[in-house]
Formats: C-alpha cells, structure tokens, sequence
C-alpha cells in the first residue's frame, strides 16, 4: 500500500474534524513517527489539539522543552500502564534505536538501554527475516509438491510400478517439508521471545520504589505488571497499599488469586463489591478485576471468592482438542509410503496397499473413538459411527482393487 505523502498527513492532523481519514492518517503517522520527526511533532500537535494530555506528551516528549507538566504527568501515568518486565518505555514511546531517552520518564527503563535501545533492526535480524521468509516459501512450495507426488505415486503403485523418479521426488519434498518446518518453527520461537532486561526484577523493584515516592505512579505500574504476567510480588504490594488505605475489597481483588494472602472479611468486601455492580456475570468480572485467564486453573482463594458470589468458578482447562490434529497426522504413512518407494520401486504396489489401509484404519480407530465418548452429542457419535462403517468398506474396497 503506497504511503500518503507527508504533508498530506501533517495537514489531515492538524484539521479539527474526527473522520475516517483523520483517524487512518493518525494510524499510518504513528507507524512513521519513529522515522520522522515531523509526523511525531504533527501527531503530538494533534493531540493537544483535541485535549489528549497523554498521547500529546508521548509524542512530544522527544522534543526538549515542547510537552507541557500535565502533559508529562498524564504520560507518565499512560506509560506506567504499559509495564511489563521488557522493554516497555522505548517500545511504547516508538523510540529510534539509537535515540536516547527522554530524561522525564529514564527512571522507567533499565539503565542499559537509556541511551540505546536492545538490537533491534540489526542486520542479523533483517538476515532472520530473510531466512523466515525462504522457509515459509520452502514450506508452501514442498507441501504443495508433496501432495501432487504422493497422490501420482499411489495411485500409479496400483495401477502398475511407477516411475522411480516420481518416488524421487516424493521423498525430495518430503525433506523440504520438514526442513522447512524446522527451520520456521525455530525461527517463530526466536523471534516470539521478547527482550528482556539484564536486571529482570527492575520493573517490580521500580514499582515498589515508586509506590513510596510517588503512590499514584507505583499503584499503576503494579496493576500493569499484574496484568502482564500475574507477578506476585506485586500482588502482595498492591494488598499491603490497599490495606494501608484501608480498602478491603482492594486487598481482595489484588490477593485472592495467591493463596493464604487476603482475610475473609477482604473476601467478603471484594465478593460485595462485584455483586454491587450488577449486570454481567460475577465470575467474568471477577476474572477480569483479577486479572485472571479462563485457560488457567482456579488459583488461590479465587473459589472461596466465587462462592461467596454464588457463582461456581470456570472449569480447570482439560487436554486441548487435538482431533483436527490427530486426522491429519494419521495421514502422514501416505508421503512417508510415496517416499519409500524411491527405494524399493519393486514393491512399490505393497508400499502403497499398506499404506492406504494404515491411514484407513487409524481413522477408523479415531471414528470408534468417537462413537464411544460420552463428551459428545447423540447426532456426532451417530455420524462416528456411520464413518467408522464407511472405513470398513473403504479398506474392503482397498483389498479388492489391489488383488485386482
């Protein structure tokens, strides 16, 4: 998509008006700003314009002496709400590597990456990104190739030994496939895993510190930190704050999910407090107060909190559905069989006989499976059923075409 010229985007932003086109350009600036100081300056513009004291100091910030002390204080708050344990304050401020950053909010981040930010954008990255990029083609491609080689040499292996060079081929794609899964599936795990500080405990240990200097501050980058991985340090500092102010509900909103932590009374107080609000179901919103994930076990005293609510808590997730998955890895003796025969194309018509009937069987297996499970409806193990007896005809069907 071409980019919008820059003085195109600097005049929608300084318009007064609240449409789509203001709002996409707003979006395509705030991709650019890193690399143009003019599109920062335009969206930090903006936003005082229409009273966004926080956004305008995240993108003024970068110019000495532009954001005014509201602005800076609302920033601040704006970007404490953001922490986690990375690299939060470069990321959410959209800083260039190598700039500096701004002395107002450097008692955020880590001292090692006040004046320059982790190695991102460096060769060796653009490199990875170039090998992901081979890889997802390689995968594309070997699947694909694979598909067409292992349907040809089956079907040719009943009719009559086929060619040598298709088996080849089949066996060729085969490796691609899972040399390109490799490759992809360890290059997703590297560059998925975030940056993390030298000092991992700072974000906790700056929060605490400014819980004493500066409460309001330290309140939000604890909620933050709970919120981005449940850190249970800054749960108890957030009980022993709310405690100190005297707010119980406080206490057990932030300690429920730890066991032992919270009193029955702060229990009581948070259970009335979400029944006050009314309206949506008490376990969602005691889950979202929390901070909790419905695909986590119950933890803490979070059940003696539901209960109080009347409400039973969300079931501990069970094993992941891998049906789909468990189909689809049945079918792999087929380009495993289409491969084998690059090596024994004498036996290439047994080669694919077992392998047919293996895939056949094995969904077979998974259809009876099916059938019995009581997890299932009437009408779905019906239709188990009636596939399960379908397979048995099919590898009938099989047995009689390769005697024929």
């Amino acid at each position: 998509m071409p980019q919008t010229p820059t003085p195109d985007l600097v005049a929608l932003l300084a318009t007064e008006g609240a449409g789509t086109d203001v709002q996409d350009a707003r979006q395509e600036a705030k991709a650019r700003a890193s690399r143009s100081p003019e599109l920062r300056l335009a969206l930090a513009e903006h936003y005082r314009q229409i009273g966004d004291r926080a956004q305008a100091g995240r993108w003024g910030i970068v110019f000495p002496g532009w954001t005014r002390p509201r602005e800076v204080a609302h920033m601040r708050l704006w970007l404490l709400g953001q922490a986690t344990r990375g690299n939060f304050v470069r990321q959410s401020l959209r800083l260039a590597h190598g700039e500096a950053v701004p002395s107002v909010v450097a008692d955020l981040t880590s001292p090692t990456y006040v004046e320059r930010g982790p190695s991102d954008g460096s060769p060796a990255q653009g490199l990875g990104c170039v090998g992901m990029l081979i890889a997802v083609i390689g995968l594309i491609a070997g699947f694909l190739t694979l598909l067409w080689n292992t349907a040809h040499t089956l079907w040719n292996a009943f009719l009559s030994t086929p060619s040598p060079l298709t088996g080849e081929l089949a066996l060729a794609a085969l490796i691609t496939v899972i040399v390109s899964g490799g490759v992809l599936a360890v290059g997703l795990r590297l560059f998925d895993r975030p940056v993390e500080l030298p000092d991992p405990e700072f974000a906790t240990r700056r929060a605490l510190e400014l819980l004493d200097s500066r409460p309001q501050e330290g309140r939000v980058m604890l909620r933050a930190l709970v919120r981005a991985d449940g850190d249970p340090e800054a749960r108890r500092a957030l009980v022993e704050d709310a405690r100190r102010r005297n707010r119980p509900a406080q206490a057990g909103r932030w300690g429920c999910p730890l066991p032992g932590v919270t009193t029955e009374a702060e229990r009581d107080a948070y259970a009335a407090s979400i029944l006050s609000r009314g309206g949506n179901d008490p376990s969602s919103v005691l889950a979202e107060r929390s901070h909790l994930r419905f695909d986590d076990p119950v933890p803490g005293d979070v059940a003696d909190v539901a209960r109080r609510l009347g409400a039973a808590p969300w079931d501990p997730p069970s094993a992941p559905n891998l049906s789909g998955i468990a189909w689809w890895a049945a079918a792999a003796p087929l380009p495993l069989g289409a491969a084998a025969t690059a090596f024994a194309p004498a036996s290439a018509h047994a080669i694919a006989v077992s392998s047919v009937i293996t895939v056949l069987a094995i969904w077979w297996g998974l259809c009876v499976r099916g059938a019995f499970s009581r997890k299932r409806g009437p009408r779905e193990r019906w239709a188990f059923a009636m596939g399960a007896l379908a397979l048995v005809w099919a590898v009938g069907g099989v047995l009689l075409a390769a005697a024929w």
